[in-house]
């Protein structure tokens, strides 16, 4: 009986109700995220961050993404489906899915000032010709 109780807790969920779980608390579910609380909306934007060197990178080293409390194939399966529901046009040409390997990797090797890095982004990004919505956190 113990053990049949056990699986519940076990049981692998889907990465839609991984995003309700883990990201709609601040993202909400839509994507939209709250201006006031400094949550960016990802709808039509996360995406971008594929099309540049160390972009896709930083979608799996944000801390709230790299500490999320998920085995890494979950979290790969997670941020795949982000992307795909809500940024799937922005996505780069050639995208390719996150691995659980890859997560490992980019939760493993998190820079200290992510700010610094995501500022960066925004500079290739603007080379590019793509300017993201107004981000008001340094």
């Amino acid at each position: 009986m113990l053990l049949l109780g056990l699986s519940v807790f076990c049981e692998a969920r889907s990465p839609a109700e991984n995003y309700i779980i883990h990201c709609s608390g601040c993202h909400k579910s839509n994507g939209s995220g709250s201006q006031i609380n400094l949550v960016p909306d990802i709808r039509n934007v996360v995406g971008y961050f594929t099309q540049v060197p160390d972009g896709r990178a930083y979608i799996i080293q944000v801390a709230d993404i790299s500490q999320a409390p998920l085995p890494d194939d979950d979290l790969a399966a997670l941020i795949n489906w982000t992307l795909y529901k809500f940024s799937k046009d922005q996505l780069a040409t050639h995208f390719k899915l996150y691995t659980e390997k890859e997560v490992k990797k980019l939760r493993n090797t998190r820079p200290a000032d992510l700010h610094s890095v995501r500022r960066k982004l925004l500079v290739s990004l603007k080379q590019r010709g793509i300017q993201l919505p107004k981000y008001v956190r340094p």
